[in-house]
């Protein structure tokens, strides 16, 4: 295409050659340069990165940073009495299951998956039970059965109706949103009138959640999960 490419050539050749004090490979230009763990580091540590090299020595400078009081409080909160064992164990627990378990939970898994109504799941547990001759769990049942083995038991908590806050914690005995946005409080009741005396207040809106300390621990107990953790 062009007539003076190999004179081109050679005077890239030639630029390239000229750049030596460019002693940089692609790899080392993929590694970046460790510093500490501020989160870990004790107050009491000291370190700074040395110019001249990867090293790091005792300085004035503090790499370390204090949690916040409302982190450290959430922490709290979360953890309850919980302490960590001092010999971690080396595999999650196992639970002994049937083969009518194990095989109530593979079909539980894949309706799930596939999005299937509740009459899928009962003709699905049907054509099982023929070929395989294992009575399947009804829908009930396992799902009662993975909460058990999970430990992830749901609860629900009330909230205000457009979403502001949830009743719990500090907002656990109000009766109406206090929410301030752009200066306006909400105000919202979070909770339908009685219509007895004897009755409990209806909340308007709820929403669901699970348990944080027995979601992580669902997690570790999976082996893909576990590494990616």
């Amino acid at each position: 295409m062009f007539d003076n490419s190999a004179e081109l050539r050679a005077e890239l050749e030639s630029d390239n050659d000229s750049d030596t004090d460019l002693d940089v490979s692609s790899g080392d230009l993929l590694k970046f340069p460790e510093l500490p763990n501020i989160l870990t580091t004790p107050a009491t540590q000291h370190v700074e990165i040395n110019k001249d090299s990867d090293d790091f020595s005792e300085s004035e400078e503090e790499f370390y940073i204090p949690l916040p009081e409302t982190l450290v409080s959430l922490r709290k909160q979360l953890l309850g009495d919980y302490k960590c064992p001092s010999n971690p164990p080396t595999s999650p627990i196992h639970h002994t299951l049937t083969s009518c378990q194990k095989l109530s939970l593979k079909h539980y898994i894949a309706w799930k998956q596939s999005n299937g109504t509740v009459q899928a799941y009962k003709a699905h547990a049907a054509v099982l039970k023929d070929t395989t001759v294992f009575n399947i769990l009804s829908l009930y049942n396992c799902q009662k059965l993975a909460v058990e083995l999970t430990e992830l038991h749901a609860h629900q908590v009330d909230i205000c109706p457009n979403s502001c806050i949830a009743y719990a914690g500090v907002y656990k005995e109000l009766k109406t949103c206090p929410f301030v946005k752009d200066g306006k409080t909400c105000g919202l009741s979070g909770y339908k009138p009685k219509r007895k005396v004897f009755l409990q207040n209806k909340p308007y809106a709820q929403m669901m959640y699970l348990p944080v300390m027995a979601t992580i621990k669902v997690m570790f107990a999976n082996a893909n999960t576990s590494q990616l953790l």
